[in-house]
């Protein structure tokens, strides 16, 4: 099978598992942004926190906890919320199984997946499979391609090039559009094959030019998009922490000094605690 051919039975496939999760899920949002975020916290618990360290995007661990297995998914603050939402919607393919779902329509996937993208190698399956997962539930193939025809002709493309400043404009308009970064922009525009591989290894380094930051900021602020490049790192919070801690202490199954090490970290109060089902005192 040619290459070009396993790319598009496998893309058939990613849309396909894509469908069929919302699907289940309920979920009608043709563009999700930041509601990836309750969807998530809908099927685990979810840690918020700063870390300073931008390589540290997220993780998903599966833990017993008074007797039940939970799902922990945990997200870096210190991060902009664009690379916090591709972050989500990434763990949630893992929650929801993703690459399961794939090998089942697409077997070979483990075989086929080194002729699908060249760096593979930095890699596993699974977490190949859940970038394109992810990169399908918060930029739909056919929804990101009507954006990126849109702003071009916004634009006034002329259908051969395209300066630096006006790609740095385009992106950052889709960046807005789907709230992600600009690695999940560019990454996509190559998967959807509106970039060639050449051009887009010259775009997604424009990060690194020393100059980039300011031209960005200044392109960002032209196109009002005030809610792109920001850090949330004052996010400190577990999306269901104090129901866990009122049964921990219940069920006095937590020592204390570990219950009040949560509640000071993340600014737990008593009340809090109190009023988490309606009960009042008596």
């Amino acid at each position: 099978m040619k290459a070009q051919d396993i790319k598009n039975k496998f893309d058939e496939a990613i849309i396909a598992v894509v469908n069929e999760c919302k699907e289940e899920n309920d979920i009608v949002n043709i563009v999700i942004r930041d509601d990836v975020f309750k969807i998530l916290e809908s099927h685990c618990s979810v840690i918020y926190y700063p870390l300073l360290d931008e390589d540290i995007n997220g993780f998903h661990i599966t833990r017993t906890v008074l007797g039940e297995s939970r799902h922990f998914v945990f997200i870096n603050t210190w991060n902009t919320l664009e690379r916090q939402v591709f972050t989500a919607a990434h763990e949630l393919g893992h929650i929801w199984n993703a690459y399961s779902k794939i090998k089942l329509k697409f077997p070979k996937i483990d075989e086929y997946v080194n002729e699908i993208v060249e760096d593979i190698s930095v890699e596993p399956p699974e977490e190949f499979v859940s970038n394109k997962f992810a990169a399908q539930l918060l930029l739909p193939k056919d929804q990101f391609l009507l954006a990126v025809n849109d702003t071009l002709q916004e634009l006034d493309y002329n259908g051969k090039t395209i300066s630096k400043v006006n790609m740095l404009r385009l992106i950052a308009n889709l960046m807005d559009t789907f709230l992600v970064d600009y690695k999940a922009v560019t990454k996509r525009l190559l998967e959807v094959e509106r970039l060639k591989p050449e051009v887009y290894n010259i775009i997604k380094n424009y990060e690194d030019d020393s100059d980039f930051k300011e031209i960005f900021d200044s392109i960002l602020k032209e196109g009002g998009h005030k809610r792109l490049n920001q850090r949330t790192e004052s996010n400190k919070n577990i999306s269901d922490l104090t129901d866990i801690i009122r049964k921990a202490e219940k069920q006095d199954c937590v020592l204390s000094s570990t219950i009040e090490l949560l509640k000071n970290e993340f600014e737990i109060t008593t009340t809090d605690l109190s009023n988490q089902d309606g009960e009042v005192a008596f």
